[in-house]
């Protein structure tokens, strides 16, 4: 139901270029062309912020380049009975686990109505990920709500 706001999006990108950012891969040290890692924003002259994200709180160097604070909002009208929980999260999640196997985790806990343990499961398996595929583990910020559509 949302979009991620990642520099490779193209609007997210256009707004930090705008503002005087750069986006691009992280350099390998001692070799300015060897790049790698995902997209980053970084001020335009220095390998600083460096984040991975276009939206974030209280960075502000990283506002200097077009970094928001601002939440994109959606609006969903109307929600139907198929619509059993919403899952928010910080790309420590999003970056580790695709939707679909978030959503076979939370919903063996919908079934409980343990959202707690619906968190926690996410959290240990990105948490686990993060340990098993890079050299550091990313914030990890997640909040499972169940939904109960069963007056619509």
């Amino acid at each position: 139901m949302s979009r991620d706001h990642k520099p490779e999006d193209a609007s997210e990108a256009a707004r930090s270029r705008k503002s005087g950012g750069r986006v691009e891969q992280s350099r390998s040290h001692g070799n300015s062309e060897e790049r790698y890692g995902p997209m980053r924003v970084w001020l335009k002259t220095l390998q600083v912020p460096g984040l991975a994200m276009t939206r974030s709180i209280g960075d502000l160097a990283a506002k200097k380049v077009g970094v928001l604070a601002e939440p994109e909002l959606k609006i969903i009208k109307k929600l139907s009975r198929v619509d059993k929980f919403v899952v928010m999260g910080s790309d420590g999640l999003f970056d580790q686990l695709i939707n679909e196997e978030i959503m076979a985790i939370v919903v063996n806990y919908y079934q409980h109505r343990d959202s707690e343990g619906a968190v926690n499961h996410l959290l240990q398996e990105a948490h686990g990920r993060w340990n098993t595929n890079s050299e550091v583990i990313d914030d990890i910020t997640i909040v499972v709500a169940f939904l109960d559509c069963s007056n619509n």
